[in-house]
């Protein structure tokens, strides 16, 4: 009898500890698939995919580690224990996760699967070592960003992780990790130089497509310049390990980044207009010179994420890119008054000569490639990425001239043409289909038709400026209209 209560005893222990090794390895699943995630939503993923493949990811992990638990009580003491491994799925219920992201925090919920019958399962003790109902909730602070270069390394990574058979895989957490921070420690694939040409590459060639004249040219150059080198000199001085005053300074000016670009641009140009060129237009000059700060794809992102049901990220996404317009705005209308307050410019010549339309053919591919550099894309994605925006454009000012009195029917098909062409890009080359997408995407919209509006309205032109703001949220909306349609005609693969 004794030796019966003995071995019920030893199977007790064996179970506590077979719980308690459970309870961590559910944590750890857990925490590393909001990681993975998180690290999509820094580099540029959409909070709809973000959320997608942290479920995916926790329940594969999970799956995993449970259909190869019977193999696990073999292994001695001095095993691996980094590996995530569940008890055998038959003897617990199932674990579902759920996952919403805002602008600024993740939350993962994991509960137990429903049975049949509508009853809920008692929560397993991977939970809790009490008997209670009700799931875990994991949150973790996210943080929006874009950078195209480590999101196609990611992406990899995640491809490799969800498609890998559950029978034959055994996942390393510290594995898995040390990929991840080899990732986020990547150098920007570029380099400082060519972000910097690639800065003023886009002050020079965004101008010509609204058509303007060359001395706009050259002042959309020389104030993009002049705009890399604060948004460079700010992030060098918060990036101080121990910052002294410069680094104080940096952090403070951190928030008001775009509303100085945006002011010495708009007082640069309008300096020039005054002593230079008339000729010259301080607005153009201006959207040349904020070129990689406009707002466009993330008010269009918060767009789509509300019409995916995602309220508080789209509306977040939507807010932000508000903000960061009305700065530009503010800091273009303090520029042209400060401008005008120094020397009046004379009015308007009648005979203007404007840049031939000829020089699109130069213009175009110089705005891709610099949007490309300037989005830190991958050397590999690079010539598809240009490639992608010129369809892309061509596409969407195709639909504009068949179409003229229906102009904005082009960014439909401009939508749709850049989703479906990364869509087959990515699902060929196994990738996130985002390094081709978002450049397209801000060559299409890149928010100047919400700046101008808003700086309309500065100048009292309250109809023209309104028109101008609300023109913004249709093109948004006509665009996804079309994305929504590329993504009916081919689905990507990759989930990020």
């Amino acid at each position: 009898m004794s030796t019966i209560g003995k071995e019920a005893k030893d199977g007790s222990n064996d179970n506590n500890e077979s719980q308690s090794e459970s309870k961590m390895s559910t944590n750890q699943a857990a925490r590393l698939a909001i990681s993975l995630g998180l690290a999509g939503y820094r580099y540029g993923s959409p909070a709809v995919h973000v959320q997608s493949f942290v479920e995916k990811a926790f329940e594969k992990f999970t799956e995993t580690a449970a259909t190869s638990s019977s193999n696990s009580s073999d292994k001695e003491d001095g095993d691996d224990e980094k590996a995530i491994v569940v008890s055998d799925i038959t003897s617990k219920p199932k674990l579902v996760a759920c996952c919403r992201l805002s602008q600024s925090e993740c939350f993962l919920s994991i509960e137990t699967k429903e049975e049949e019958n509508g009853s809920q399962s008692q929560i397993s003790e991977d939970f809790t070592a009490k008997k209670s109902f009700g799931p875990l909730v994991y949150m973790k602070a996210a943080q929006n960003g874009c950078h195209l270069d480590k999101l196609s390394r990611l992406s990899m990574l995640a491809e490799n992780l969800l498609t890998s058979s559950s029978s034959t895989t055994h996942y390393d957490a510290c594995d898995i990790q040390s990929k991840l921070d080899a990732i986020e420690t990547a150098p920007n694939p570029w380099g400082t130089i060519l972000n910097f040409l690639a800065w003023v590459a886009c002050g020079v060639a965004l101008p010509p497509v609204f058509g303007c004249t060359w001395p706009d040219i050259i002042l959309g150059g020389v104030t993009a310049t002049a705009s890399f080198v604060i948004a460079y000199g700010i992030d060098l001085g918060c990036s101080m390990t121990t910052p002294g005053i410069v680094g104080r300074i940096a952090r403070r000016l951190a928030p008001w980044t775009s509303l100085l670009q945006a002011y010495q641009a708009a007082a640069i140009a309008s300096i020039c207009q005054a002593y230079w060129s008339n000729a010259t237009n301080p607005v153009l000059v201006t959207i040349g010179a904020i070129a990689i700060p406009l707002p466009g794809y993330g008010i269009s992102a918060g767009v789509i994420e509300l019409a995916a049901d995602n309220i508080t990220g789209g509306l977040s996404h939507i807010i932000k890119g508000l903000i960061t317009l009305v700065l530009l705005a503010v800091g273009a209308a303090l520029g042209i008054a400060t401008g005008n307050a120094i020397q009046t410019p004379e009015p308007l010549q009648e005979n203007i000569v404007f840049v031939s339309n000829l020089w699109q053919i130069l213009w175009l591919p110089m705005l891709c490639t610099a949007l490309a550099i300037a989005l830190q894309n991958s050397p590999r994605d690079f010539i598809w990425s240009i490639l992608c925006g010129g369809i892309t454009y061509a596409v969407s000012y195709g639909g504009a001239v068949l179409v003229p009195n229906r102009a904005n029917i082009g960014y439909f098909f401009g939508g749709l043409a850049l989703t479906v062409v990364s869509n087959i890009w990515g699902n060929v080359t196994r990738r996130s289909p985002l390094p081709l997408m978002i450049p397209s995407f801000i060559l299409s919209i890149s928010g100047s038709i919400g700046f101008r509006g808003l700086l309309n309205i500065s100048k009292g032109s309250d109809g023209l400026g309104g028109e101008e703001f609300w023109q913004m949220f249709v093109v948004a909306g006509v665009t996804m209209a079309g994305i929504l349609v590329g993504y009916f005609v081919v689905k990507p693969t990759n989930v990020l």
